[in-house]
């Protein structure tokens, strides 16, 4: 069997497709190994996963200005000789990174010891490290129709997103028992990605009552140093009693989602790929500051595709109304559905280990035959 090197660390958005992979190995019989980092946001992900191997590398995201450049330039450093120092004591078959600040300098030590490299790209608008290094690849993983300028389409897979096994589409009804959530007409879920997102924690305070008052339940993950009052209570404008529920932190994203008539959610690929496995509309809110404005990219292709609504984080004072408008629209909220339904008939993950077994497979065939022909 073959061993494997995932480079995912530094976000959820890159960590959860990598927990998806190697667990697809792992079922295969190969060896894997996780690359993470060192943040807060790994350490919570990764404890759900106490079967899996990692390393904690060294870094962190790049900055601007001066001192943000000379504190990247420092960091990269660190990670090409943390990289030099474990290729040196071991050579994995094969590397599959999935950008980040991780990925830059484990694919250029990793191209030096003649490791083969295939990258992932989750977003409709490529990253820069995954732009950075697309000449050492020699597979491109992407989403459906998306192109990147200097990738032979050869290279190119469009596999899309590989999510964790434990996210999946469980039935409304026992999603809100395992969860314990009350609702009294519908139930708005609000994610803010792996790190919360203040802006809408401040969205969900100021208009609670508004939506309590026409029996909307909300339950907001806020991120975990962003914590609210766990439960707080209103009454709809029957009198009944309408809560709020807040946690820092999910680790039953597959219940919560299946257990939303409507979910509010940043656009990171991992969240637009979890509202699509378990067939949730939602609206999107994408992070105004993201890289390249990728998140705006994601959340406008799936609008296109029919699957949600996009409300960009200077309109928020529109949400209200457009919340209270699709949640009781149930036509409109079954023909999200159907587009979801019909935009879930690959499994990445499988696909994905299907590739990588298929290149190193033939790369080792390769590597046989030429020295088969050397010793003749």
């Amino acid at each position: 069997m073959s061993q494997f090197l995932i480079v995912c660390g530094g976000t959820g958005g890159h960590l959860a497709p990598g927990i998806a992979v190697a667990e697809g190995l792992l079922k295969r019989g190969h060896s894997c190994r996780l690359v993470i980092s060192r943040k807060e946001v790994d350490s919570r992900l990764i404890r759900d996963y106490p079967h899996l191997e990692y390393l904690r590398a060294p870094g962190r995201g790049y900055g601007g200005g001066v001192a943000g450049v000379l504190a990247s330039g420092f960091d990269l450093l660190r990670g090409i000789i943390f990289a030099w120092l474990l290729f040196k004591k071991e050579q994995p078959e094969r590397i599959l990174a999935f950008g980040g600040f991780l990925s830059l300098g484990m694919v250029m030590v990793a191209r030096l010891y003649r490791i083969p490299v295939a990258l992932h790209e989750a977003n409709n608008r490529p990253g820069r490290v995954i732009r950075w290094v697309r000449k050492m690849a020699d597979r491109v993983y992407m989403p459906p129709r998306v192109r990147m300028h200097g990738v032979a389409m050869e290279r190119v897979r469009h596999f899309g997103y590989p999510v964790r096994e434990g996210v999946r589409c469980v039935s409304q009804s026992e999603a809100r028992e395992s969860l314990s959530i009350d609702v009294d007409r519908r139930l708005l879920v609000v994610v803010g990605g792996s790190q919360g997102a203040e802006a809408l924690n401040i969205w969900v305070d100021k208009h609670f009552a508004e939506l309590a008052n026409v029996g909307i339940t909300v339950y907001c993950v806020t991120g975990a140093s962003k914590e609210r009052e766990p439960i707080r209570r209103a009454q709809s404008r029957e009198g009944h009693n309408v809560y709020c529920y807040s946690v820092g932190f999910s680790g039953e994203m597959g219940a919560l989602l299946s257990a939303a008539d409507l979910v509010i959610s940043r656009a990171g690929a991992g969240a637009i790929a979890e509202l699509i496995r378990c067939c949730v509309p939602g609206i999107l809110v994408p992070y105004p500051h993201a890289s390249d404005d990728h998140q705006l990219a994601n959340a406008r292709e799936h609008e296109r595709l029919g699957a949600a609504l996009v409300v960009e984080q200077k309109r928020l004072h529109e949400l209200l109304a457009e919340v209270q408008e699709l949640i009781f629209n149930d036509w409109l909220l079954n023909r999200f559905k159907e587009n979801l339904r019909a935009m879930d008939e690959l499994d990445a993950t499988r696909a994905i280990v299907d590739d990588l077994e298929a290149i190193t497979a033939n790369a080792g065939a390769s590597s046989e035959i030429s020295t088969a022909e050397s010793s003749l």
